[in-house]
């Protein structure tokens, strides 16, 4: 894979994600107007709801992510630490 390829491929994976985002906040929320009929707005309460299940569960799996690659760093730093003492020794 050449380099150009392997930036367009990590440069591809925020737009998916700011999609994503896009996809589920609205940023104009509280200027669109509240529905008059309850059982819309009662769905709507349901869909928000939904969407900030989905923003917390989305938040914990990457805290995970994070927690793992600082982790694995913490390995990795310990694997070059003992192979350089092997090259000493």
């Amino acid at each position: 894979m050449s380099l150009q390829a392997t930036n367009s491929a990590s440069t591809a994976q925020p737009a998916s994600i700011d999609q994503t985002f896009n996809a589920l906040v609205q940023n104009d929320l509280d200027k669109q107007p509240l529905p008059e009929n309850p059982a819309l707005a009662k769905d709507e309460l349901q869909q928000l709801a939904d969407v900030q299940k989905q923003l917390h569960e989305q938040k914990q799996l990457l805290q995970q992510q994070h927690q793992s690659a600082d982790r694995l760093i913490e390995l990795k730093q310990q694997q070059i630490a003992d192979l350089q003492q092997q090259l000493k020794n």
